[in-house]
């Protein structure tokens, strides 16, 4: 019987260990994933070309009455994003969102990235409609680093309950 025991009692024991190393082991991917999410959202940032006011300007200037993926929206759709994006020194703090509700996910990519803020396609509700629209949704990196979906940026670090916007990390 004290055998018995003795062996529920190192059972247990070993369970804990285990158990203990295996939340470690989950903390410390999740540090490694919150890492890499940061480092993507830099990446993004670094390469987009608009993370300014006047860089959108500067860039709907450049490309009038040429092409640019901004031209995938429809007229007032694309009008309404971009009279909605903000913008501080981490780039764009809020946007709506609903304009691309009806676009592809690939088509609602290739303009986010413009702002590097291309992580939040798979989250607005773009249409999955090829196997290009399918290969975003499935490789757009989840961002630990959480944005508020339904909020919008007011001030610095102050997201405000609006319906259809998202509050940038960088509020």
């Amino acid at each position: 019987m004290k055998s018995f025991f003795r062996n529920v009692v190192l059972l247990v024991a070993v369970g804990s260990a285990l158990l203990s190393n295996l939340a470690t082991a989950s903390d410390a991917a999740s540090d490694a994933e919150k890492l890499k999410a940061s480092q993507q959202r830099e990446l993004a940032f670094l390469a987009a070309p608009i993370k300014t006011r006047e860089d959108l300007n500067t860039y709907l200037d450049m490309t009038y009455r040429r092409s640019s993926p901004l031209d995938k929206l429809p007229a007032s759709d694309r009008e309404a994003f971009l009279e909605s994006l903000t913008f501080n020194e981490t780039g764009v703090t809020s946007f709506l969102y609903s304009p691309f509700r009806n676009l592809n996910a690939a088509d609602t990519y290739q303009i986010l990235a413009l702002f590097g803020v291309q992580h939040t396609t798979a989250r607005i509700g773009s249409k999955v409609r090829t196997a290009a629209d399918k290969t975003v949704v499935d490789n757009v990196s989840p961002m630990v680093v959480a944005d508020h979906y339904d909020y919008k940026c007011t001030e610095r670090a102050t997201c405000t309950k609006s319906y259809d916007r998202i509050c940038m990390n960088g509020c």
